[in-house]
């Protein structure tokens, strides 16, 4: 356990070294509160300072799966259909949803061009257009479905290891 980032957790407005100290105690073999300044806020316990260590191990761990969900998505997809390989910043997704609105609205439309990652500019006729929307679709809301798994495992989680092994 970092105990200054579990006191920081408790009290989160607290300075160290400025309101408490943490040393090194050789009989108990690891860490303790050596000084504590603060006249007015009570000393947390062991329990009180494991208890905020896994509360902030779980939410940086949190933090981090969604880093790595929004990584994954906008990382792009192939398309099963196709086989192209798409981008799918937050940019080619919002050109995608233009797009389609166009293309929802002119029917007249029989094709498109559009960039893809592995084979250049490709024509696409609308059905294989509208079909690699659904297809980027799944592949976000696959992504998000495994962020949401993935999280719930963190938050019933009840030890520092069982929160480690959790990976993207």
């Amino acid at each position: 356990m970092n105990m200054t980032l579990a006191i920081l957790e408790i009290y989160p407005t607290l300075n160290p070294l400025q309101d408490f100290i943490i040393g090194y105690d050789y009989e108990s073999a690891g860490y303790v509160i050596r000084e504590w300044y603060v006249e007015d806020v009570t000393e947390p316990t062991l329990e009180e300072l494991n208890s905020a260590w896994l509360s902030y191990l779980k939410r940086e761990k949190i933090n981090n799966l969604n880093t790595d969900c929004d990584s994954t998505i906008v990382k792009g997809f192939v398309s099963p259909s196709t086989q192209f390989e798409f981008e799918f910043e937050s940019h080619d997704q919002n050109n995608l949803s233009q797009q389609a609105i166009v293309l929802m609205n002119d029917i007249t439309i029989p094709s498109i061009s559009w960039k893809t990652k592995n084979q250049g500019i490709q024509t696409l006729t609308r059905e294989q257009f509208f079909g690699i929307i659904k297809e980027s679709e799944a592949h976000k809301r696959y992504n998000i479905g495994k962020y949401w798994q993935l999280k719930a495992q963190v938050e019933s989680a009840t030890t520092e290891e069982a929160i480690n092994e959790i990976n993207w």
